[in-house]
């Protein structure tokens, strides 16, 4: 309910990244589209009944989880009146879903100025989201890192695997590009192969993502103290030592002593009795007054 309303609730963590896994899958909701169409029709005469490749209702469809992202930040703009980053992020998920319709009139029309923009908003889109996914949401290109072009907290242990990571969100960002001509790669030659093939890359996309997106949410956290990781002392530890050497040493015997007076006591005294009897035998020097 919060994923479909959005807009109408603040936005938490767990909203904004269901609706982004939710933007991975805009395959799955065309197909569901085609499901309901093919039962509705009772299997009679698919290509000329479910065509969805061109029918506006499917980039209405696929368009829903980005416009639910879109929602989400516009929601986080007006709660924080912060136009850095939600108006930004907003603005890429408006290019999603223009590139989505564009598609969809390409597709439906045939024209060349539809195939013209599409690809130009496509290219832009594309090094937009890319840039995104990197300093945004991965927390890359921190400056003065010790980790170049990364950040000084890292969880994972090679750093290989995050310019790996680098890379193949980029070229899988652009992977949109078999689409332009597919017969022209000579490995597809049914849009409908490219169309699938083109969703597992992208949910492949989505689960790499998903680990330095929690990472880098995770180094937030514990760096601003959202969650505890180590939390610095309010005063030197050397001061803390200076103290403690100025408590007077316990007399001999004091542990083996207190050890008894505990056990005289019994399981069922009070924790009041047991503060006494610690008291009594701790030794603090005089305050001098």
């Amino acid at each position: 309910t919060r994923i479909f309303f959005s807009g109408l609730f603040d936005v938490q963590f767990r909203d904004f990244f269901i609706a982004d896994e939710l933007c991975s899958l805009g395959y799955l909701f065309t197909m569901l589209q085609l499901t309901a169409c093919t039962y509705a029709t009772d299997w009679d005469d698919l290509d000329d009944h479910c065509d969805y490749q061109r029918s506006w209702v499917t980039p209405a469809i696929a368009a829903l989880p980005p416009f639910w992202r879109l929602m989400q930040c516009l929601r986080r703009y007006y709660d924080s009146k912060a136009a850095w980053p939600h108006l930004a992020n907003a603005f890429k998920y408006s290019g999603t879903i223009a590139i989505t319709f564009l598609a969809a009139a390409d597709r439906i029309t045939q024209l060349t100025v539809w195939n013209v923009l599409w690809i130009v908003v496509s290219v832009f889109i594309t090094g937009y989201a890319t840039f995104w996914d990197l300093y945004m949401d991965w927390g890359f290109f921190q400056p003065n890192s010790k980790h170049p072009l990364l950040r000084d907290e890292l969880v994972f242990p090679y750093k290989s695997a995050y310019y790996f990571a680098m890379g193949s969100d980029l070229l899988l960002r652009a992977a949109w590009l078999l689409n332009i001509s597919p017969s022209l790669w000579g490995i597809f030659y049914d849009h409908r192969i490219v169309a699938f093939v083109l969703a597992v890359l992208e949910i492949l996309r989505r689960f790499q993502w998903n680990f330095y997106r929690m990472e880098n949410e995770h180094v937030n956290n514990c760096g601003n103290f959202r969650a505890i990781r180590e939390i610095p002392l309010p005063f030197a530890l050397e001061l803390f030592d200076n103290r403690r050497s100025q408590v007077e040493p316990a007399t001999p015997g004091l542990h083996s002593a207190f050890a008894n007076e505990c056990h005289t006591l019994g399981p069922d005294a009070s924790a009041n009795e047991h503060a006494s009897l610690l008291h009594a035998h701790t030794a603090y020097p005089s305050s001098g007054s």
